[in-house]
């Protein structure tokens, strides 16, 4: 298992860059290793979980993102998972829009982890790019994970 407070290290970092790149400010809890740009979820600990997975995998991998992958260039990230709430968010486009970002969509390989998936990455400046799985959680709000890495 992944050394936690490196797990939530490399979280915050990403949570920064999300940020940075934001239009609006968006609440993290930080026990829970979740963003929040609408309502709290009920089981907060699904999230936490899912982060440590994706940690726990990314690292078996030998890489600090499991979204960014192997081409990613820094060490300093992570995935942070977020929750969107019940609405219409079976479009990248309405995903960014709720967490104030935009930028350039490419369509990304599923992961399988959350009902009704898809994942996309979008190209930032400085060759930060973030990573998205987006899905219906178990209670039936829209969630996923964020992953933030450097690809030149």
């Amino acid at each position: 298992m992944s050394d936690i407070h490196l797990v939530q290290s490399a979280i915050k970092t990403t949570v920064e860059w999300i940020n940075t790149k934001s239009c609006r400010s968006l609440p993290f809890d930080d026990k829970h290793l979740l963003l929040l740009p609408g309502p709290a979820p009920n089981d907060r600990d699904y999230f936490r979980r899912l982060a440590i997975l994706a940690a726990d995998r990314a690292n078996k991998e030998g890489y600090s993102s499991l979204l960014a992958g192997a081409g990613n260039e820094t060490d300093e990230t992570g995935d942070v998972g977020f929750y969107l709430g019940e609405g219409e968010y079976d479009k990248p486009e309405k995903v960014l829009e709720i967490l104030g970002l935009q930028g350039k969509i490419h369509m990304c390989k599923n992961l399988s982890v959350l009902k009704d998936e898809y994942s996309f990455r979008v190209e930032g400046e400085d060759s930060k790019q973030l990573f998205f799985v987006v899905g219906k959680t178990e209670e039936g709000g829209w969630g996923g994970l964020v992953g933030a890495g450097v690809w030149t």
